[in-house]
């Protein structure tokens, strides 16, 4: 009988890094910041380090906010955040199924559903923002960098469940 590997799939580790690559293209200016964060969070997830899935999250939302304030779009930046928010949210989603299930156990299924159901939520989380950002005009930058940093703060809490 062989010992339980409870390793991180490879498919979990490969799609954060997609939807972190993500992040990085819809960043512009914060690009560099970005990336420093997606990669900390594919090397948290290959690793199963929580901490440092942190602070690449971190990361990307200062890269989306360093992009917003350089004058980025609203929608790239709501697009980086559902992007965002789906990389951490395969990490996590990653990391437990390889805790209960094993890396031996076929995860592909299990990961395209949940994610899909992640990515949902999040674009319509995502649609909300443009609206309130829409509602506010075009008169107040500043107005409109704070609620996109609150609705980010919002849709990481919600992603964590």
């Amino acid at each position: 009988m062989s010992a339980f590997d409870d390793r991180p799939p490879r498919a979990g580790v490969v799609l954060t890094g997609v939807f972190s690559l993500g992040v990085v293209l819809t960043t512009g200016f914060g690009a560099i910041v970005a990336l420093v964060g997606g990669l900390a969070l594919v090397a948290a997830t290959h690793t199963r380090r929580r901490v440092l899935a942190g602070v690449g999250a971190v990361c990307q939302l200062l890269g989306l906010l360093a992009a917003g304030t350089a004058g980025a779009g609203p929608v790239p930046i709501l697009a980086g955040m559902v992007l965002s928010i789906a990389a951490w949210d395969t990490h996590l989603y990653t990391i437990d199924l390889a805790r209960t299930l094993g890396r031996a156990t076929p995860t592909r299924r299990l990961l395209a559903v949940h994610l899909s159901i992640t990515v949902l939520v999040a674009t319509l989380l995502g649609a909300t923002g443009y609206v309130i950002y829409s509602s506010i005009g075009n008169g107040y930058p500043i107005g409109t960098v704070l609620s996109l940093f609150c609705g980010a703060v919002v849709l990481l809490w919600l992603s964590r469940g």
